[in-house]
């Protein structure tokens, strides 16, 4: 009986060493991992890792680092915040607020279009848990608070502020391009300002 017990046993670590090492083969881990951001440098850093799963661990504000930066209304030669996600190249990874809130948003990009702090959110991603606050966002086409161009999926999620643009303009999200996107459980106040699709919750 000892003898088999330790067969299986045996068997039973052979069996997780080689899960570990095609895993590790493939690029990814058979332990799901979230990557923690403190930072506006690490939010910044997903754009470089869209697929992946991201979690808020403060609240980032103006006096958080990379503020100047990346954010402010001198970062960028005046044009503030990138935004994360292209249609072309959208977000398709998670990323949980964890109820904290992205405080002073700025983006003033008056001739672009997928402009909020993620530009575009692709099928199969997932937003949720985040608050953006006092953010003064400028786009021309798909802009938001929170999500410009939006393809998968919001909730739990508020934000506050000032968004204007041309068309497809919301309070969290720009719009969706005409399918697909979903907006569970979320609100926004402030004010929002268009000439077409312009809503105060999602633009259309």
């Amino acid at each position: 009986m000892l003898g088999k017990l330790r067969n299986y046993v045996a068997r039973g670590s052979i069996f997780l060493i080689t899960m570990a090492l095609v895993a590790g083969m493939a690029g990814c881990s058979p332990f799901s991992q979230k990557v923690e951001i403190r930072t506006w440098y690490d939010l910044d850093a997903i754009r470089s890792n869209l697929s992946g799963h991201h979690r808020l661990m403060n609240d980032l504000d103006s006096t958080t680092p990379g503020y100047e930066e990346l954010v402010s209304p001198i970062a960028d030669e005046g044009q503030g915040w990138q935004p994360i996600g292209t249609p072309a190249n959208p977000f398709t990874g998670t990323f949980d607020g964890q109820g904290y809130e992205v405080r002073d948003l700025f983006i003033n990009r008056p001739a672009e279009r997928d402009v909020a702090l993620f530009g575009a959110v692709g099928e199969g991603g997932v937003i949720q848990n985040i608050t953006v606050v006092n953010a003064d966002v400028t786009g021309q086409w798909y802009v938001g608070n929170l999500v410009g161009t939006h393809y998968g999926i919001v909730s739990n999620s508020s934000s506050s502020g000032n968004v204007t643009g041309e068309g497809y303009v919301g309070g969290l999200v720009g719009g969706s391009g005409g399918t697909g996107g979903t907006v569970n459980n979320s609100y926004s106040t402030g004010n929002v300002t268009g000439d077409s699709h312009v809503g105060g919750l999602v633009g259309g």
